[in-house]
């Protein structure tokens, strides 16, 4: 995967673009993986669900991702951005997500799953 992301990475030819991976946080925790590398390597990296996890499409519980925002540590540490996405739309789930995501230092964009409209402004 290092290798594959590193190939990538390697075609940045125009200032300003950026390489960023989706999910795939686990990586991070596999044995001998080259942490420090694959940071290195991208300009940071998108997660989705990481607040308000379930099946549902939209407003799912509370269920903290914790493992996962642990792992971020190895991105935010080394001033990479992590960009998160959950998807919820009542305002007092939305207003806590996005007061989470910034207090571990992600990017939070709120939105609906289906990515089929520009999402509202929020706090």
């Amino acid at each position: 995967m290092l290798r594959l992301v590193a190939r990538i990475a390697g075609f940045r030819r125009q200032p300003g673009l950026l390489v960023f991976v989706q999910n795939g946080s686990a990586i991070l925790d596999v044995p001998k993986f080259d942490v420090a590398s694959y940071v290195r390597t991208v300009d940071g990296i998108g997660l989705k669900d990481t607040f308000y996890f379930s099946d549902a499409d939209e407003n799912n519980s509370l269920e903290i991702q914790a493992d996962v925002v642990d792992l971020m540590t190895a991105f935010t540490f080394n001033g990479k951005r992590v960009l998160a996405v959950d998807y919820v739309t009542d305002e007092a789930k939305v207003a806590d997500f996005c007061a989470r995501a910034r207090a571990e230092e992600f990017v939070p964009l709120v939105t609906m799953r289906a990515l089929d409209r520009v999402p509202e402004p929020y706090p």
